[in-house]
């Protein structure tokens, strides 16, 4: 039900992030430029606004930004297909100017109908969570950053623009974050444990996982050899078929008519940069496995992070580094010295491997490092 997970989000935020989210509801709790917005409300009645509080040590319960969330489908609304949906930065942070950060959140979720919530499925609890991340990147830099260019993800290398986004992603596939997010929507049961385990492994995750990275790779593979090498050499379709069986096993089924509808290749934003989704993935991966190691300790469950993951100091410690060091930092720094300052080393691809159940390993290797071989 989406009510319950929006105020799991909000709860993890808040637990974890040291972020609180409140809806502004009349005027009477608004600053002066949002009551000005909300003077002339001229918006469908199912959006609302919120503002976010860093209630973090030193925070001062200081505002650092507000958005809408403007949640359904609706007919006058775009929608992008395939259930996506936008964080879109309406205005930056300025200490400058004195202006604080709004934005709003676009989505295209099933409209409550019939006495029942909106109901979403794992892959539109996802799309919320990655909005959250992006939301996350562009508000919590109003703590640090000094200049609105250097605030959210404006000046972000390509390649690492959506890592928080996914970030996030992968809370939903911890089960006890999964047990919070869902629950019948009358009754609120739970969801039975072998079902919150199936969605976090085998039928969430891992299903495919092996094929779906290998068509990634490929499609990134042919992205960059169409717009590095010289066209009249090779037409588009033999070079289609000269790298699929490098990286997939499988011939193409009947009526394939890759590339042609590859538009984020040909028409869309990614063309020759398509590998940037893949690099994000395992970059957000090798941070979000920094959590796992603190949930784990030499692959046994920590106790405390048994009764209650939001209030496991271990836990916390990390994701109030990772807000530090990278949500709070914006753009004003390469992301590469970012990562490096939040996991102490460069990142591991292995971390990807491991959460799509591709590898078995504890934790990722540290490049360079040798491996222990016991006798």
């Amino acid at each position: 039900p989406l009510p319950k997970v929006i105020t799991g989000i909000f709860k993890l935020c808040e637990s974890l992030i040291d972020l609180r989210f409140e809806e502004i509801k009349s005027l009477s709790n608004a600053s002066e430029d949002v009551a000005k917005i909300l003077e002339n409300k001229k918006w469908a009645p199912d959006i609302k606004l919120y503002r976010i509080i860093d209630v973090a040590e030193g925070g001062a319960n200081k505002v650092l930004g507000q958005f809408f969330l403007d949640p359904y489908v609706r007919d006058d609304k775009g929608y992008a297909g395939g259930d996506k949906g936008w964080y879109l930065p309406i205005r930056p942070h300025s200490s400058i100017v004195g202006s604080e950060a709004l934005g709003a959140m676009v989505l295209s979720l099933p409209i409550p109908n019939f006495g029942k919530p909106s109901l979403l499925s794992v892959a539109e609890v996802e799309e919320v969570l990655r909005n959250f991340g992006n939301l996350l990147v562009h508000v919590c830099s109003s703590k640090t950053c000094k200049w609105a260019d250097l605030c959210g993800r404006t000046g972000l290398e390509w390649d690492v623009i959506d890592v928080a986004g996914i970030f996030m992603t992968h809370w939903l596939y911890v089960p006890d974050i999964l047990r919070s997010l869902s629950g019948h929507w009358s009754t609120n049961e739970p969801l039975p444990n072998n079902v919150i385990e199936k969605l976090c492994t085998s039928a969430g995750k891992h299903h495919m996982a092996g094929y779906n990275l290998c068509n990634e790779l490929f499609r990134a593979a042919y992205d960059k050899a169409f717009y590095s090498e010289e066209y009249e050499k090779e037409s588009y379709q033999d070079m289609a078929e000269r790298l699929r069986p490098e990286y997939l096993l499988l011939p193409p089924a009947a009526g394939d008519c890759f590339p042609i509808h590859a538009n984020d290749i040909m028409s869309g934003d990614y063309p020759g940069t398509l590998y940037s989704k893949t690099w994000g993935k395992m970059l957000a991966a090798d941070a979000f496995s920094a959590i796992q190691e603190a949930i784990e300790t030499n692959g046994v469950h920590n106790e405390h992070s048994k009764n209650n993951i939001l209030t496991d100091e271990s836990v916390k410690s990390v994701t109030r580094r990772f807000r530090s060091t990278i949500l709070d930092r914006g753009s004003s720094q390469p992301y590469t010295e970012m990562f490096r300052q939040f996991r102490g080393r460069d990142p591991s691809h292995e971390a990807l491997l491991l959460s799509l159940g591709l590898q078995s390993i504890s934790t990722p290797k540290i490049k360079g490092q040798k491996e222990v071989v016991s006798q």
